[in-house]
């Protein structure tokens, strides 16, 4: 299945720190060589910027850092993309009750399966990743 970020449930470990060809290299080392970087053109994500982790490198400038995100796999892309049109349009043209439920049903299951394999994944590969961090850590 074509989704939004790869197959339901797989998270994608994203560089989403600086633009820092070493900062690549280092989360690699610590998570993996899947670790894909937006700003490298590997990765399904666009760069996105003004995120928390930003703030990372303001708060402490002298700092060595490492940072990755985790985006998990949901829906197709069409119907990821209709969820977000549906969305975009409610707020533009309220409508009925039934409709605001309808759409916002959409976009929550577009950001979130509610399948017992998926809510079973995703914790699983964030513990896995927090876990390779503070082995770095120590």
């Amino acid at each position: 299945m074509n989704c939004r970020r790869g197959p339901s449930g797989h998270g994608e470990k994203l560089s989403v720190g600086r633009p820092d060809p070493i900062e690549l290299a280092r989360a690699r080392s610590w998570w993996g060589i899947d670790v894909a970087a937006p700003f490298a053109a590997d990765s399904v994500s666009a760069v996105v910027t003004g995120t928390i982790s930003g703030l990372v490198y303001e708060a402490c400038p002298h700092t060595e850092t490492t940072v990755i995100a985790l985006e998990f796999g949901t829906v197709a892309l069409e119907e990821f993309v209709d969820a977000l049109r549906g969305d975009h349009r409610l707020h533009l043209y309220p409508t009925s009750e039934m409709d605001f439920v309808a759409v916002k049903k959409q976009i929550r299951d577009a950001f979130y399966v509610d399948t017992d394999l998926w809510r079973g994944m995703v914790p699983a590969q964030f513990r896995s990743a927090v876990g390779q961090a503070m082995v770095r850590l120590k």
